[in-house]
């Protein structure tokens, strides 16, 4: 239900915030603020009520900055108002900014539940203290939407609204579509809910009780409650109220106590009787207290007599579980003594007493585990859910499983099997000549799956003669591998683990592929696409080998590598080098 907040023409100062003294302000209500502003948002009932109307921006905090919104929300206000025009036009004009001289934000919203918002207008923040204007062009008359004001970066100021273009409703007074919904009689004790159609524009349902033989609770909803303290009869109204008060809404309510029932019975004895639900065994009077579905207290009285009976030998019988036992024109299907009246003249001539056990067998097999594809593999199935109590002392309980894997076990219910398929276990129970069997099956499935491929990484463009190092990463969803399998073109390896190191031997495009394997196989192949280049020549070197000191002499390369891109000389006995870039010295 709305609240609305009616509006009275008076003066209201605004705690925490500037007064203001304009001479043709319109201030009926202030506006919400804080945490839930836009939860008690009121409502302008008229249009005349919003052109004119005046307040201020104080330091009240906000709650959540709704989104869209220019920028951030510091300390909003907001109200609400019913559409009349499609366009509506709302100009609103700072004044006596004082915290820091930069004026109001303001933008236009539709929203059912003040946290899910839709923006109908622009958002203006102009970041000074200039009037600004904020305009919906698509309004629905007759719809609900609201405004909220905010001081920019939590600016304090004085405002009027003025209406430039289109209007709000100016709402009527409200009137209730329907009448009170609820039981017209009643009982003392009785907690009853009553209610009337939610109409637009109510704020406030206030609910009568003429005289007072009942407790309201939730007054001022569309719907109340009502314990009913006394006998009598009364008039129930709800007059609803918004900008107005609007005319009542009535219904007569008749409350009246619940007289007690009364049950005589008779019954043999040593025999049990039932008065509602429950069982005795002694004669004499029981007397129950309830509620009615009205919630009044009402009083059942049960006034119960033996007979003295002519008690016979017991009979005993045994069926399966699901299964019913016929017995002097009655059915059982549970574990009990069951005393039978086999009526003669007097109505009680002989009790017979059946003792009726009902035996189960029941098979119940838990999830099994996959069967691993390792050789030799094997897990153990699980039935010890199962049946495993006798139904008596000598009654006889067996378990047999069959299947196409059974290693040992097949006659307990923790059998150890090595194939998959489909597993069958059979509970059997025996006594008293009757036998009671009970079967469940299990799938058990073999794990088949590879790891996932593995990611590769390394060298693209190595050169010949050069060394370079593989690492292949394993997946992070999927089996883990055990191992790794490496293939090699344009080189030769060397692997350890999940790395290989590749000397490249031969030019031109080569690759490095890898697998991750486990017990059930390898993975699909990662595979890097290598270009391996010429390497350098081994230089062949020309010049005389013996010297003299003081010598200058000139040594060639010959022939000079078209691939290598320079050469590093060294020269004397303590090695020293340069580098000449050059295929002679």
């Amino acid at each position: 239900m709305w609240k609305y907040l009616p509006l009275l023409l008076l003066p209201v100062f605004l705690l925490n915030q500037p007064q203001m003294l304009y001479g043709q302000c319109n201030v009926p209500f202030p506006l919400s603020t804080g945490p839930q502003a836009c939860q008690d948002a009121p409502l302008f009932c008229a249009n005349a009520d919003l052109d004119g109307y005046c307040s201020a921006t104080g330091n009240t905090g906000v709650g959540v900055c709704p989104p869209p919104f220019c920028s951030g929300c510091q300390n909003f206000q907001w109200f609400r108002f019913v559409a009349n025009t499609q366009v509506l036009s709302l100009t609103i004009s700072p004044q006596n900014c004082s915290w820091n001289g930069q004026g109001l934000q303001a933008h236009m919203y539709q929203t059912e539940d003040c946290v899910n918002f839709t923006s109908v207008s622009n958002c203006e923040s102009p970041g000074v203290p200039i009037p600004i204007t904020i305009t919906a062009n698509n309004l629905i008359p007759g719809e609900e939407y609201y405004v909220m004001i905010d001081g920019y970066s939590m600016d304090i100021c004085d405002y009027t609204i003025d209406v430039v273009q289109g209007s709000i409703a100016d709402l009527p007074p409200p009137f209730i579509s329907g009448n009170i919904t609820g039981p017209a009689n009643v009982c003392p004790g009785a907690t009853i809910t009553y209610t009337v159609p939610e109409s637009f524009g109510i704020t406030d349902y206030d609910w009568t009780l003429t005289p007072s033989i009942g407790v309201i609770s939730n007054n001022g909803n569309s719907t109340v409650t009502i314990t009913f303290i006394a006998p009598g009869t009364a008039q129930l109204c709800v007059t609803p109220t918004s900008c107005t008060t609007g005319p009542p809404v009535c219904m007569v309510i008749v409350s009246t106590p619940i007289p007690p029932t009364f049950h005589n019975l008779t019954f043999c004895f040593g025999d049990t009787w039932t008065c509602e639900g429950q069982t005795f065994t002694s004669p004499g009077q029981q007397i129950f207290h309830y509620n009615s579905w009205l919630g009044c207290d009402s009083t059942v009285i049960c006034i119960a007599t033996a007979i003295p009976p002519i008690v016979m030998p017991p009979v005993q019988a045994v069926i399966c579980q699901g299964g019913s036992y016929n017995f002097a024109g009655q059915t059982f299907n549970q574990t009990g003594g069951y005393p039978i009246t086999l009526t003669a003249a007097n109505g009680c001539d002989s009790v017979v007493t059946l003792i009726l056990l009902v035996m189960q067998a029941n098979a119940v097999i838990q999830p099994p585990p996959v069967l691993g594809c390792e050789p030799g593999a094997t897990i153990m199935l699980n039935g010890t859910a199962s049946t495993t109590t006798p139904a008596a002392s000598n009654a006889v309980l067996t378990y047999s499983w069959s299947g196409p894997g059974i290693v040992s076990g097949g006659n307990t219910l923790t059998p150890t099997i090595n194939q998959p398929g489909t597993y069958t276990l059979t509970v059997t129970q025996s006594y008293l000549g009757v036998t009671c069997t009970g079967q469940a099956s299990v799938t058990v499935t073999q794990n088949t799956a590879v790891p996932n491929a593995p990611t590769l990484a390394g060298p693209l463009s190595p050169c010949t003669n050069s060394v370079s190092t593989y690492t292949a990463t394993a997946s992070s969803s999927g089996p883990a591998p055990t191992g790794y399998t490496w293939t090699v073109t344009g080189g030769t390896f060397t692997t350890t683990g999940n790395t290989a190191t590749v000397t490249w031997t031969t030019a031109g495009q080569g690759s490095v592929c890898v697998t991750a394997n486990n017990a059930c196989g390898p993975s699909t192949q990662a595979c890097l696409t290598i270009n391996v280049g010429v390497g350098p020549a081994v230089p062949a070197l020309v010049g005389p080998a013996s010297v003299c000191e003081g010598d200058v002499l000139f040594y060639v390369i010959n022939p000079a590598d078209p691939n290598t891109a320079n050469y590093t000389w060294t020269v004397g006995a303590t090695p020293r080098s340069r580098t000449w870039g050059t295929a002679s010295k």
